[in-house]
């Protein structure tokens, strides 16, 4: 058996394994938004079909765990494990702090990139990345506010 059919019924195995986590082949073409027919294949260790990417990543958000995307690490020497996320609680007071920093560092770029009286195409890239920044922490803030109204129904200061 050759290197290559060996990789191939791994994945064959590792698919028919995740389509049985997702409950079947019926279910599973639902979920990956596929044809039952399309899934059978999949299915089927004499067919030569793998999975495309986004019917995996469906398929292995609906099963809680990423069967076949293991096996291929796995195949190249990789190990895949679950790091434990934990998402402390949101803060709205750090979460304004930032937005505040985040829009000083803007003014601080932009006057140095207009000291000269122009703006040169690396310094608008450079302003274009913090105003991403600035979008990125200000997301932040506007969830940490919403946490706090889910959760509390505000902020409260004894």
């Amino acid at each position: 058996m050759s290197e290559q059919d060996a990789w191939h019924h791994r994945m064959k195995a590792a698919q028919r394994d995740l389509i049985a986590r997702c409950g079947g082949i019926a279910r599973s073409a639902d979920v990956g938004e596929v044809s039952i027919a399309q899934m059978g294949r999949l299915n089927n260790p004499n067919e030569p079909d793998i999975m495309s990417a986004r019917v995996k990543a469906r398929l292995e958000a609906d099963a809680g765990f990423p069967v076949v995307t293991k096996v291929e690490l796995e195949a190249q020497g990789w190990q895949a494990s679950q790091i434990e996320v934990v998402s402390p609680a949101p803060d709205l007071h750090v979460s304004t702090a930032r937005v505040v920093a985040e829009a000083s560092d803007i003014m601080r770029v932009y006057a140095q990139a207009t000291v000269d009286g122009k703006l040169t195409p690396a310094e608008i890239r450079g302003l274009q990345r913090e105003f991403a920044e600035l979008a990125r922490v200000l997301e932040d803030a506007r969830l940490a506010g919403a946490a706090l109204l889910a959760l509390a129904g505000g902020l409260k200061h004894d």
